[in-house]
């Protein structure tokens, strides 16, 4: 019973942290692609709704970071 009982935790734990990243790129998507536009990060797509948010990115001039889905 004990082992059942461990696999569901790291399942239901693996499983919230896909749902929550998959509500995050819906939600946040937008406004990350915003961010990136305002500070002058060269963007690959011109709508946010097909922008890939990477780990990080950076604006032309190397001045600011904007950080995705990083422990801060």
């Amino acid at each position: 019973m004990g082992h059942i009982i461990t696999v569901f935790l790291v399942w239901a734990k693996e499983k919230y942290v896909k749902r929550h990243d998959s509500v995050c790129v819906c939600v946040c998507a937008e406004l990350h692609f915003n961010i990136c536009k305002e500070i002058g990060v060269k963007l690959d797509n011109e709508q946010w709704y097909d922008h890939v948010p990477k780990s990080v990115e950076t604006s032309l001039e190397c001045k600011v970071p904007v950080l995705w889905n990083q422990k801060v």
